[in-house]
């Protein structure tokens, strides 16, 4: 039993109402279009979608869609199937298997619009079928560090293809959006978290 600020008994179990609640909010969200009505922390927050377009790589294109198919085709089946174990063992508002399986399903629900809505604003573009010395999209760009003489070899790609082992940087990074429109011989000023840092653009290549 709980109790009100005015004073009034609630005569349920709290924690058990709140995780109704949860679910109830779900269900309208993912299977009525409504809602969210209740918010329960930033993982329950929903995704804003954009209008912009998504540049990408054919890559990284091809890399999303088989996301997708993996999350609508391998693990909503699965989670189905967890939600269905779930259901045999009885009481719905203490069973923590399905509970917790409903909540997986929520997020994989969540997951799918996102990918969804990227893919529909997607534009690919072929680094292979580009060319010249300023820095666009897909540039594989040679880098001078003015401070050490050293090198490095970064390419520019979607904010999901982004990989620093492979040398893949995101279009949104703050080094990418300094070099964008930069030619071969500019150099740049980049405020990084150890502090600012100056480039020069050496040598700027389409590589498919």
């Amino acid at each position: 039993m709980c109790r009100f600020a005015s004073g009034r008994k609630l005569d349920t179990d709290f924690p058990a109402f709140l995780e109704k609640v949860r679910h109830l909010s779900y269900y309208l969200t993912i299977n009525r279009g409504l809602g969210p009505f209740f918010i329960f922390g930033p993982e329950k927050e929903e995704t804003k979608l954009s209008n912009d377009r998504e540049p990408m790589t054919p890559k990284g294109h091809s890399a999303l869609k088989e996301k997708l198919r993996d999350l609508k085709e391998v693990q909503m089946p699965n989670v189905s199937e967890e939600i269905g174990r779930a259901r045999e063992f009885g009481d719905l508002s203490e069973n923590a298997e399905y509970h917790a399986a409903k909540e997986k399903q929520g997020l994989l629900a969540a997951q799918i619009r996102q990918l969804e809505d990227r893919l529909a604003r997607a534009e690919v573009i072929d680094p292979g079928k580009l060319s010249g010395s300023r820095v666009i999209f897909g540039a594989t760009v040679t880098l001078e560090d003015l401070d050490t003489g050293d090198e490095m070899k970064i390419q520019i790609v979607g904010q999901d293809e982004a990989d620093t082992k492979e040398n893949k940087i995101s279009f949104n990074a703050p080094l990418a959006k300094a070099i964008i429109n930069k030619e071969e011989d500019d150099e740049v000023k980049v405020n990084t978290p150890r502090g600012p840092k100056e480039y020069a653009v050496v040598k700027v290549e389409y590589i498919p």
